[in-house]
């Protein structure tokens, strides 16, 4: 199988084969994000009256994302090296950008091609990165609420499809090869001590 076969076995439930994503769909993403960035969701606002905490709107949203990533699979917590903080700052850089690039198809595959390749050389597995899209949903929905319409739902899923789309088979592909080279290594290392 190829690898876009394989990465069409393991796509999310709500993955669009040939999503399309419109400029309604990257209007509505980008006000969702900003409305996140801003601070302006009532949820946020209804989080800073409670407990009066100084942490920053994308702060709390990260903090958010990784408590879900780490409740549904917490085998992945020992691929995270950095602090939540850190991690944090680079979740809303990733998002920031891909959203920013959204017209650039160039640059938009470039970015996503090397994310890909970065995850898998710390760890990370095509089907654990298959969740982000998930939690990303999640995640905005909880820090949203209302303001998180079906129609902002459906844009987001549009722009994670094609996200995964560029992004899954390059990280099989990477898998694939880091398979075959440990597996020569191993034939090697096995051959020189006979």
């Amino acid at each position: 199988m190829s690898d876009e076969e394989i990465a069409s076995l393991i796509m999310p439930i709500y993955y669009i084969n040939d999503a399309v994503v419109t400029e309604n769909d990257i209007s509505n993403a980008k006000s969702c994000w900003k409305i996140a960035a801003n601070g302006k969701s009532p949820a946020f606002k209804a989080y800073k009256a409670s407990t009066g905490s100084q942490t920053d709107s994308l702060q709390w949203f990260s903090n958010i994302f990784y408590q879900r990533l780490f409740d549904i699979n917490p085998s992945v917590r020992p691929l995270f090296k950095n602090s939540i903080e850190v991690q944090g700052r680079v979740l809303v850089a990733i998002i920031s950008t891909a959203l920013s690039q959204l017209k650039d198809p160039i640059g938009f595959n470039g970015t996503l091609i090397n994310l890909a390749h970065v995850h898998v050389a710390r760890g990370v597995r095509a089907t654990q990165f298959c969740l982000m899209g998930d939690i990303i949903l999640w995640t905005l929905h909880n820090t949203l609420g209302d303001i998180f319409t079906e129609e902002h739902r459906l844009s987001w899923i549009r722009i994670c499809s094609r996200m995964l789309k560029i992004a899954i088979p390059v990280m099989i592909g990477d898998e694939r090869r880091a398979l075959t080279a440990a597996k020569e290594k191993t034939v090697n290392k096995t051959l020189s001590l006979e």
